[in-house]
C-alpha cells in the first residue's frame, strides 16, 4: 500500500509541477476575458459589489454588457483573493487548484469503477 501511495504521490507531486512550470510566463499576459473575470473578483472580494454595482450577482455582466461570466471561477476567485491577497500569481492558481482537485476526484471515481490498474490505464 506504501508503495501505491509513493507513486500517486509523485504522479500528484509532478502534476504540480507542471501546471505550475512559468506560470506567469505561459501565456504572456492576460486575456480580456481573464482580465474581466479577475477584475470582477477583485471587486466582488473588497466591496462585495461587481463592476456594474450589483450586490454579489449570480451572473456577472461583462464590461461591454453582451456577456455573461460564470459565477463559478468569479466567486471562487474571489475568495482565493480575499485569502491570499490580488495577484496575477493567485488568479493563476485558481485554475490550477481546480484541475489538481479535478484529477484527484477522477482518481477516485475510477478507482471505485475499474479497481487500482483500470484508474491508471484500460486493461
Amino acid at each position: 500500500m506504501s508503495l501505491r501511495r509513493f507513486w500517486l504521490g509523485l504522479v500528484f507531486v509532478m502534476a504540480v509541477f507542471l501546471f505550475t512550470f512559468k506560470i506567469l510566463q505561459v501565456p504572456p499576459g492576460v486575456e480580456t476575458d481573464e482580465g474581466v473575470i479577475a477584475h470582477n473578483a477583485a471587486l466582488i472580494s473588497k466591496t462585495g459589489r461587481d463592476q456594474n454595482g450589483r450586490f454579489l450577482p449570480v451572473f456577472i455582466l461583462s464590461s461591454d454588457q453582451l456577456d455573461w461570466k460564470q459565477p463559478v471561477l468569479i466567486y471562487l476567485t474571489a475568495i482565493y483573493f480575499k485569502i491570499f491577497g490580488t495577484s496575477l500569481l493567485v488568479f493563476k492558481l485558481v485554475n490550477v487548484s481546480l484541475v489538481l482537485v479535478s484529477l484527484g476526484l477522477m482518481w477516485i471515481l475510477l478507482k471505485e469503477l475499474f479497481g487500482d490498474s483500470g484508474a491508471v490505464w484500460e486493461q
